[in-house]
């Protein structure tokens, strides 16, 4: 994904700065360029591809991150979120590559994996919020348009499923809690016209045939504090 020159000095200042911002302003890696070779050479007839860059996973992770409520009204507040990836290698192409994510086309089994976890604190969430504010006004490039809406959606329902998660926790008062944690599990989709989405697991029949050989299997937990009164 690329952003306006503008927005670059911006992005590339946070990097410098802090370890949870966000990635768009990363330079392109052997994954990336091996991602634009794929979609390159398919043909009219595919419409996904069979990885995706932890890079462009996690871009899209630290944008949901900043848009999920920061607080229940039964008085918990949001501590900290971590992110896990599960990623592996790939001979596509040829290249050896060896720290993707696994969509659910990929034909062949995953095989060995490692995890990649990042844990965002409270302050980072804040960060995040008003980096992502800054993009949005200086607008991103790169995209079509209905490519940026369909990426929003698959945002939004990851965004949504989250909150209902940390609603449900935030709830349960048959123990004396003073944190609760939600946390979802999903796999992804990259289409090559509409890139990323998310398939969610146990919230829809879509997740119901998942080979957990083949796809990847990453997650999102939160963890919120009962306030101090």
């Amino acid at each position: 994904m690329k952003i306006t020159v503008a927005a670059l000095g911006v992005v590339l200042g946070c990097i410098s700065t802090l370890t949870a911002c966000p990635i768009y302003a990363q330079d392109e890696g052997n994954c990336e360029r091996a991602l634009k070779q794929l979609r390159e050479k398919k043909t009219k007839n595919t419409k996904t591809l069979p990885y995706v860059c932890p890079k462009e996973l996690g871009a899209q992770l630290q944008t949901v991150l900043a848009r999920i409520k920061d607080k229940t009204a039964n008085g918990y507040k949001f501590d900290k979120a971590v992110l896990h990836m599960e990623t592996g290698s790939t001979t596509e192409l040829d290249v050896g590559l060896n720290l993707v994510v696994f969509t659910i086309s990929y034909k062949g089994k995953k095989g060995l994996t490692q995890s990649l976890e990042t844990q965002f604190t409270s302050d980072d969430k804040k960060a995040l919020e008003q980096q992502l504010a800054q993009f949005e006004s200086l607008g991103f490039v790169g995209m079509t348009e209905a490519a940026q809406t369909k990426q929003k959606s698959a945002e939004d329902r990851l965004r949504d499923a989250l909150n209902d998660a940390i609603e449900i926790a935030s709830q349960v008062s048959v123990l004396p809690n003073t944190s609760v944690v939600a946390k979802l599990q999903f796999s992804v989709s990259n289409e090559v016209d509409a890139g990323v989405s998310f398939i969610i697991y146990g919230s829809s029949k879509a997740s119901a045939g998942l080979n957990f050989t083949k796809a990847s299997v990453n997650s999102i937990e939160i963890t919120l504090k009962k306030n101090k009164t």
